[in-house]
Formats: C-alpha cells, structure tokens, sequence
C-alpha cells in the first residue's frame, strides 16, 4: 500500500475535463482500487474548490467534486503552525517555488508521500529533484 498525493492540477483536470485529462483518469483509476491511501491537503482542497470555480460559474464541476470525496478513502490532513514554521523554511532554500506549491511539496516528503502527481512542472521537477538528492 502506497500514500500518493494528488495536486489541485490533477484533480481540476478530472473534474474540468482538460487537455490533460486522459493522464488524470489514468492517475486517479489507482484510487479506485483502493490499494492506496489518498493524502490530501486542506490547502489542495481550497485550491480545487477555488480553481474549478473560476473555470465553472455553474458550480456544475464542483459539485461533482463534492461528491466524488465522499465516495473515495482519503487522508485529510491539516498541518500546524509548528511544521509551518519549521518545514517551509526547510525546503524553500532548497527550490524556489511558489508559496502553495512549496507548502504542497513540504507536505508530500514531511507525510512520506510515496508519489506526488501534478501537472505543474516546476512542482513535478522540484519533488522529483528532492526526491532523487536528498531523500
């Protein structure tokens, strides 16, 4: 069993039907057997809410987000000030990265995230780096 962390770029692409949705139902069919565990950020869920919000004033795709979360086993998780304070300091002087990525980047090697998947690819190249240098 493996813990994978999904970026809001993954889950948008799947809910807002994207030139990148193909690779996100490839992505996320792992969740359906339900071998892996799903870790999931509150800061990813504010960035899913809020991004397909902008794509859909319909809420027609959040909606169908909504539910989909309450049918898959996910690990919600809310890091406090403490690992805030300490980790993101940690990691922003190894990569330079925007705020949320850097906090989603913290959160997958600090919670021993086996996988990281996203569309962003600074996000991508920055934990594959890490991940491949310091780990």
């Amino acid at each position: 069993m493996e813990t994978i962390m999904l970026d809001s770029s993954v889950w948008i692409s799947f809910f807002a039907e994207d030139c990148h949705t193909p690779e996100a139902k490839r992505i996320l069919s792992r969740i359906e057997s339900g071998e892996d565990i799903i870790l999931i950020p509150s800061i990813i869920y504010a960035e899913i809410i809020n991004n397909l919000t902008k794509l859909d004033k319909t809420l027609k795709s959040v909606s169908v987000a909504e539910i989909a979360f309450k049918n898959i086993k996910i690990k919600f998780m809310n890091p406090d000030r403490k690992f805030w304070f300490k980790k993101l300091k940690h990691y922003s002087l190894k990569v330079q990265l925007k705020t949320m990525d850097l906090a989603i980047l913290a959160i997958a090697f600090e919670y021993k995230v086996n996988q990281l998947y996203s569309f962003d690819i600074k996000l991508q190249k920055a934990y594959e780096y890490l991940r491949n240098h310091y780990e």
